[in-house]
């Protein structure tokens, strides 16, 4: 991932993947579940989402931490409008043993 980030000229940000499928994206949540579970539903929110799309945002909110920056729909909104730099020039990889640190 680091060679991708130089090739891309992105930053790249290792995080600990530990219980970000099982922690609601929207409020931390901690929604235990199976293996087989596909879908992600939070009694404190009522959010419904695939397992994999929680654990992606959940990856992509902890990155974001790192480096400073909030995520939240609105953030993503005005990216959109914007130029979008901060979600263009960030990759953000999932590190079992919880490195944090940007490469």
């Amino acid at each position: 991932m680091e060679y991708y980030g130089k090739i891309w000229d992105k930053a790249v940000v290792s995080v600990n993947p530990k219980f970000t499928s099982q922690d609601c994206s929207n409020f931390g949540h901690r929604v235990k579940k199976t293996l087989s579970t596909r879908t992600h539903v939070c009694p404190s929110c009522h959010v419904e989402i695939c397992r994999d799309t929680n654990a992606a945002r959940n990856i992509l909110n902890r990155g974001l931490e790192i480096i400073g920056i909030e995520w939240n729909q609105g953030t993503v909104d005005a990216e959109r409008r914007a130029e979008g730099r901060a979600f263009r020039n960030l990759l953000v990889i999932g590190n079992a043993l919880g490195d944090n640190s940007l490469c």
